[in-house]
């Protein structure tokens, strides 16, 4: 199963410059190519930590990616079902109140269900 991290870097770096150019302007200017160079050359020494994405977690269908910060701020009571119809081209559907979501994989269908069971719990859900 996939899910949605923040990863925090940190770097440093020094330059020189006049005293009278301190600005954010010089200051980006003179020290960008130094970063840059510690993002290709040094980039895990830099990583301070990762968090999971607790405000916009990851989705396997992207509507339902986009949508989810409206989502989880339904009132309940929302219901939350999953069909099957092999009729449709993508026919594995997850249904929150009148949206649908469609999934050619019953894989994905199944992952993003039991995400959404985790992630909004206060929601009504059938299986």
């Amino acid at each position: 199963m996939k899910k949605a991290i923040l990863v925090e870097y940190n770097f440093l770096t020094r330059i020189v410059i006049d005293e009278k150019e301190e600005n954010v302007e010089k200051i980006v200017e003179k020290s960008k190519q130094k970063i840059l160079d510690k993002v290709h050359n040094e980039l895990a020494e830099n990583l301070c930590e990762w968090n999971d994405d607790e405000e916009i977690p990851h989705f396997n269908n992207n509507n339902l990616a986009s949508d989810f910060s409206e989502i989880k701020n339904f009132e309940p009571p929302v219901t939350i079902s999953k069909s099957y119809n092999p009729n449709l081209y993508m026919p594995f559907v997850i249904y929150i109140g009148s949206k649908l979501y469609f999934y050619a994989s019953q894989k994905d269908h199944d992952e993003d269900f039991e995400r959404l069971k985790t992630i909004v719990p206060k929601f009504y859900f059938i299986n």
